[in-house]
């Protein structure tokens, strides 16, 4: 039985997301015209029949030195370091340039460097209904900020180079399946 969920995920205005903040982060790249896969597929971590995997929320066609941006929105509440150590894992071995953002500043989510774990770390205002419109208005500025340090590929480019990524995620994926069963 095939683990991963392998989905063309192409972001779009009617792409359903799980959160409020995920909703607001969408908003922001659709306005800002980046290329971006939703929750594309499952990337185990550890190779072992009970490893840990990570699903990306955001993969753009954003690439700083030949690595694909993901962008990860996250609750400082679920924020830990064993979360972290698995944000780590993915970025080192899919050689992924991994954005975490918060509305908590690093320093109060964990005592260590949130920088060891992650690439880059997104202070973002606290989510609430009333000020949803200055929320997106921070994002697409940080976005608009990292556009100058990047290189916008198109989606096809991006699929193509994520297609061997994507590919070792399922190899592993087809043999913790097959650890499991035996």
């Amino acid at each position: 039985m095939e683990v991963a969920l392998v989905v063309n995920r192409e972001l779009k205005q009617e792409t359903n997301v799980k959160t409020k903040y995920e909703e607001l982060f969408k908003q922001a790249l659709l306005d800002c015209n980046i290329p971006t896969l939703y929750e594309l597929t499952i990337f185990p971590v550890e190779e072992s029949k009970n490893g840990r995997a990570y699903l990306p929320d955001f993969i753009t066609a954003m690439f700083i030195e030949g690595k694909i941006v993901v962008i990860e929105p996250h609750s400082h509440f679920l924020i830990d370091l064993s979360y972290l150590d698995k944000l780590d894992k993915f970025r080192k071995k899919y050689d992924f340039y991994l954005i975490l953002a918060s509305d908590k500043p690093a320093e109060r989510i964990i005592k260590a460097n949130i920088l060891n774990f992650v690439d880059d770390f997104w202070l973002v205002k606290e989510y609430s209904i009333q000020n949803e419109a200055s929320i997106k208005d921070d994002i697409v500025s940080k976005i608009d900020e990292l556009k100058q340090k990047v290189e916008i590929k198109s989606e096809i480019e991006l699929l193509s180079i994520l297609y061997p990524k994507i590919k070792e995620a399922e190899r592993i994926n087809a043999l913790k399946s097959a650890k499991k069963q035996n």
